[in-house]
């Protein structure tokens, strides 16, 4: 095991699709001595949700580790992380942008920050208690807005 993860963490700046196959084999291997073990699923799913956010977190760490020439411009433009609502609205120097972004409700720039940090809808859905529809209605809503300032 200690084997696998030296790779995840050697590859994973490079190759994110290449760490996420190695992740889940680790995953399907560790969950299946578990439930031999005799451990419930809602222990292994449990586990499996804090695994993720783990893998996830070093993922970002070791990205922003990657020497600056190894990305490509856009690339560039996306690493610095922003954490809460108030790092969102400080990032942003396009006026009218702002303001769309500003007048959004709590949750709507909550769902923001955490598509910035690579969360996907369902994950984004069980952190705030919202149902994934709901994730999919506020992230057209915003779309739709910043539509109107970019046409």
């Amino acid at each position: 095991m200690a084997e696998l993860e030296q790779g995840v963490r050697r590859d994973i700046a490079y190759n994110k699709w290449l760490a996420e196959q190695r992740w889940k084999q680790w995953k399907k291997e560790e969950e299946q001595i578990l439930r031999e073990e005799g451990a419930s699923e809602e222990t292994i799913q449990k586990l499996r949700e804090y695994d993720w956010e783990m893998f996830k977190q070093e993922r970002r760490f070791l990205e922003r580790q990657t020497p600056m020439a190894m990305h490509s411009g856009r690339e560039r433009m996306q690493r610095e992380e922003i954490y809460d609502e108030k790092e969102l609205l400080e990032a942003i120097d396009h006026e009218a942008l702002y303001e769309v972004v500003k007048s959004l409700d709590s949750v709507s720039r909550e769902i923001l920050v955490l598509k910035l940090q690579q969360y996907n809808t369902a994950e984004i859905a069980r952190k705030l208690g919202i149902t994934e529809k709901a994730v999919y209605r506020r992230m057209d809503r915003i779309k739709e807005k910043i539509k109107k300032i970019v046409e």
